[in-house]
C-alpha cells in the first residue's frame, strides 16, 4: 500500500482499496474510459477496422456478457437490456452503463449475439438508438447467435458472385448476408427505376414481378439469406440472366438509341405510311408492342424495316410534290394564258395569281402527303375558279379615263365542272339509254349555265 500523511490522499486510497473489495470485476474493464462516443465508434466501425483478422479474440469482459446471455438462454430465459444493466451494474461488476453497452457492442459486431424488438432483427443505427435510449431496454431482447454451418456462408458468397457480378470481402456469416442483403436492396432501386418508365416503355413491365419477389427478400432478416438459399437461388438468377441482364444491356446501350429511333419514327408518320406499299411498317410495329424488344435480332430488322420504309416514304412525298406542283403551274400557266388576265395591269395581276403562287411556295415545307394532296384539291377545285372569277370581275371594271364609265354587258362568272348539278333521278347507269338519258340531263345543266353567262372550267 501506498503510505502517505495526507488525510485526503488517505481517504482516497481507502475508497478506491473499498471500490476493488465491493466490485472486484470492475477490473475487467481494464483502465479504459468509455463514454457514449465510444459505444458509437463500435457500432458504426467495421469488423475489420475492430478487431483486425483476429475476429475470435475475445476479453474477459465480453465473455463475461456472452456467458450471461448463454446461461440464460439455456434456462429459457430471455435477456433483455435492463436484465443485463441489472446484473452488471450491481456487485461483484459494477459496470456503468456506457462501458457494458460498448462490451455489448463488440459481441454485436463480432456476430456473437443479435438483439431483438418484436421478433424484429436491428441492425446498426437501430441497436444504437436501442442501447442510449433507456426506454427500449425492456424492449430489446439478446440472444446468442446461432452456429451457421460454414458450407452455407460458401454458397451463399458463390451466390453473391453470381447474382451480382463480383467477390463478396466477408468472411463472417452474418456480414455475408448483410452485404447480400445490401446487394439485393441495390438491385430492387435499379429495376424500380426503371419501371418509373414502363408508361413510355411498356415492355419494362415484365420487371414487374421480379421486384416484388425483390421486395419481399430484402424484408428477410439475414439468417434467411443463409439457412434458406435453396429456396430463392434459382428464381433469383434466372431472372437476373434471362431478365434483367438482357434489360440492361438493351438499355445502356445502341438497342435503346435504335428503339426510341424506331418508336418515334412510327408515331410522326403514321399519316403517310398508307400511301406506300410493303410490310415495313407492321414490322416496326411488332417491335413497339414486342414484351422482350431486347431477345434475339428484333432490333436489327426493325431498323432494316425502318431504312427501307423511310426511303419509301420520301420517294412518296417527292412524287407527291412533283405532280402537286405541276398542277399549280399548270393552273398558274392557264390563267396567265387567259386573254383577260393579259388585258390586267400588274398589280391586278398579282391580286389573281398571289394566292395560288401562296400555295405553292407552301409545298416545299410540307411532308404529309394528304396536305399535299389537299392544296392540289384545293388549288384546282376551289381557288383556281375564285381566281378565275376574280380575273374577269377585274377585267370588267370600267376605265377611269373612259367618259361612258359604263359596262352594259352582265359579268362573266367561272364555275367547276365538279359543281355542276344534274337533274338525273337514277343512282347508276345500266344500260345505253341511262347512259344516253344521262348525257342529254348533263348537256342541259351545262348549256343552262352558259346560258346564264357562266363559264365551266374542266
Amino acid at each position: 500500500m501506498n503510505k502517505t500523511t495526507d488525510g485526503k490522499t488517505k481517504v482516497v486510497n481507502a475508497f478506491q482499496d473499498l471500490v476493488k473489495t465491493v466490485y472486484p470485476n470492475l477490473r475487467m474493464l481494464g483502465n479504459h474510459s468509455y463514454s457514449e462516443d465510444s459505444l458509437k465508434n463500435v457500432i458504426r466501425s467495421g469488423q475489420d477496422d475492430l478487431f483486425g483478422t483476429d475476429d475470435n479474440t475475445i476479453s474477459e469482459a465480453e465473455s463475461e456478457v456472452l456467458n450471461y446471455i448463454n446461461r440464460r438462454k439455456k434456462q429459457s430465459e430471455r435477456t433483455s437490456l435492463i436484465d443485463l444493466k441489472n446484473h452488471f451494474s450491481r456487485k461483484p461488476y459494477g459496470w456503468y452503463p456506457n462501458a457494458l453497452w460498448t462490451v455489448t457492442a463488440r459481441l454485436y459486431k463480432r456476430s456473437k449475439i443479435e438483439l431483438k424488438q418484436n421478433s424484429n432483427l436491428l441492425e446498426d443505427e437501430s441497436v444504437l438508438n436501442a442501447m442510449l435510449n433507456s426506454a427500449n431496454y425492456g424492449l430489446t431482447l439478446l440472444e446468442p447467435q446461432d452456429d451457421i454451418d460454414p458450407r452455407l456462408v460458401k454458397n451463399l458468397k458463390q451466390t453473391y458472385t453470381d447474382a451480382f457480378n463480383e467477390g463478396c470481402s466477408y468472411n463472417e456469416a452474418k456480414d455475408v448476408a448483410g452485404a447480400f442483403k445490401d446487394k439485393l436492396k441495390e438491385m430492387l432501386v435499379e429495376i424500380n427505376q426503371l419501371l418509373m418508365q414502363k408508361k413510355e416503355y411498356p415492355f419494362l413491365s415484365g420487371l414487374d414481378d421480379f421486384s416484388e419477389k425483390l421486395e419481399k427478400l430484402t424484408k428477410k432478416e439475414y439468417a434467411y439469406f443463409l439457412k434458406n438459399l435453396p429456396d430463392f437461388e434459382d428464381d433469383l438468377l434466372d431472372n437476373k440472366e434471362s431478365l434483367l441482364d438482357p434489360v440492361k444491356r438493351f438499355w445502356n446501350g445502341e438497342q435503346k438509341t435504335i428503339y426510341d429511333d424506331i418508336k418515334n419514327f412510327v408515331g410522326s408518320n403514321t399519316a403517310n405510311i398508307g400511301y406506300v406499299e410493303g410490310d415495313e411498317f407492321d414490322t416496326l410495329k411488332t417491335l413497339i408492342n414486342s414484351h422482350t424488344p431486347y431477345k434475339g435480332n428484333s432490333i436489327q430488322l426493325a431498323k432494316a424495316s425502318k431504312d427501307s420504309l423511310t426511303k419509301k416514304v420520301l420517294d412518296a412525298i417527292i412524287k407527291e410534290k412533283e405532280i402537286a406542283v405541276a398542277a399549280i403551274e399548270k393552273v398558274l400557266a392557264d390563267l396567265q394564258g387567259k386573254y383577260e388576265f393579259k388585258g390586267l395591269d400588274s398589280t391586278d395581276k398579282v391580286k389573281v395569281l398571289k394566292p395560288i403562287q401562296n400555295e405553292l411556295s407552301q409545298l416545299e415545307k410540307l411532308k404529309i402527303i394528304a396536305v399535299i394532296r389537299d392544296v392540289k384539291r384545293k388549288v384546282e377545285e376551289e381557288l383556281y375558279n375564285d381566281q378565275l372569277n376574280l380575273m374577269m370581275s377585274l377585267s370588267q371594271l370600267p376605265d377611269p379615263g373612259d367618259d361612258n364609265n359604263v359596262i352594259n354587258d352582265p359579268p362573266v362568272h367561272y364555275i367547276s365542272k365538279s359543281n355542276i348539278k344534274v337533274d338525273f333521278s337514277k343512282t347508276e347507269l345500266k344500260t345505253e339509254e341511262d347512259v344516253d338519258e344521262y348525257i342529254a340531263a348533263f348537256s342541259k345543266a351545262l348549256k343552262e349555265h352558259i346560258k346564264n353567262n357562266r363559264r365551266i372550267s374542266l
